[in-house]
C-alpha cells in the first residue's frame, strides 16, 4: 500500500506558511491536481522523512527563469518547470520561491534523490521514502530569510503531523549522495535538524501553552517588581515560588 500526502496544504496553512496548488495542464499529468500526482503514477512506500534541495536556478527570484517549454503546468506565479519537466516529472514534490511560497507538486513519488544512503532507507531508494523539497537558490547564493523561515516552518509542521523526528527524519540531498551533490549549499544539516526540532517544540499547541505559561510569569514578575518597589515583603515569596514554577514548566515544554 503507498503513501499520498494530500493534506499537505492544510497541513501548511495551519502553520501560516502560504501555499499554492499545482494542476497540470499539459503532458502525462494534465487535467490532475499535485494531489494526484506520482512518478510513475505510484505513491511514497512509506513517509520516513523530509529531503531538501537548492534547484541550482540563477540567483535571484527565478520563478519565470525556470519556465520553459518541458514545464507540464500553468500556474499564476510562474513557478513551474524545474520541479516537473519532460519524462521524470515530477523531480521534487515542492518548490519554495525566495518569497517563501510553497508550490506542490505531487503528493506521490517524485524522482528527487537518485543515487546515494541514508538512516531511514535502503541505499538508492530515497524517492521511495523522504518527500523531496527544491528550493529557489544556486551554490554560493544568500539564503531569503523568508525562504528559509519558511522552508523550516513547513518542514516543522509536516513533521509535527506526521510525528517524524528531525534529529533523524531531516535530510539533505548533500549528505544523501555526498562527493555527488552539494544541495542545499549554505546550510548546515546539524544546525537544521535542531531549528526544526525547537519550531516543532515551539509551535502549535505546545507553543500555545508555553505562550500562556511566558504571559503568566511576566505578570508575576511585574508582581514581584511591584512588592520590591513597595519596600513590603508580604507576598514576595509567593510571587518567587510562582515564577521559579513557570520557568521550570516553560523549559521542560521547550525542552
Amino acid at each position: 500500500m503507498s503513501v499520498w500526502l494530500t493534506d499537505l496544504a492544510d497541513i501548511l496553512r495551519a502553520a501560516n506558511v502560504p501555499v499554492v496548488e499545482m494542476k497540470y495542464t499539459r503532458g502525462p499529468y494534465s487535467g490532475k491536481s499535485w494531489k494526484q500526482v506520482g512518478f510513475n503514477g505510484r505513491g511514497l512506500t512509506e513517509f520516513r522523512g523530509i529531503m531538501w534541495h537548492h534547484d541550482a536556478s540563477p540567483i535571484g527570484d527565478s520563478g519565470k527563469a525556470t519556465v520553459g517549454a518541458d514545464g507540464y503546468g500553468d500556474n499564476p506565479t510562474g513557478a513551474l518547470g524545474w520541479c516537473m519537466y519532460m519524462d521524470i516529472a515530477p523531480a521534487a514534490a515542492a518548490w519554495i520561491d525566495r518569497k517563501g511560497v510553497w508550490h506542490l507538486y505531487a503528493a506521490g513519488l517524485s524522482n528527487h534523490a537518485g543515487v546515494g544512503s541514508s538512516a531511514l532507507a535502503p541505499n538508492n531508494s530515497g524517492n521511495s521514502y523522504y518527500y523531496g523539497i527544491e528550493t529557489d537558490k544556486t551554490y554560493g547564493e544568500t539564503w531569503s530569510q523568508p525562504q528559509l523561515d519558511s522552508l523550516r516552518v513547513g518542514t516543522a509542521a509536516i513533521m509535527r503531523a506526521y510525528d517524524l523526528d528531525p534529529a533523524k527524519a531531516l535530510e539533505f540531498h548533500k549528505t544523501y549522495a555526498p562527493g555527488r551533490k552539494n544541495d542545499p549549499d549554505g546550510v548546515d544539516l546539524g544546525d537544521e535538524r535542531r531549528t526544526v526540532a525547537a519550531i516543532m517544540r515551539t509551535s502549535g499547541a505546545n507553543g500555545k501553552k508555553i505562550a500562556r505559561l511566558e504571559r503568566a510569569r511576566r505578570n508575576w514578575r511585574a508582581r514581584r517588581d511591584a512588592i520590591r518597589a513597595s519596600g513590603k515583603r508580604a507576598g514576595l515569596s509567593t510571587a518567587r515560588t510562582k515564577i521559579r514554577d513557570l520557568t521550570g514548566r516553560i523549559k521542560k515544554l521547550k525542552g
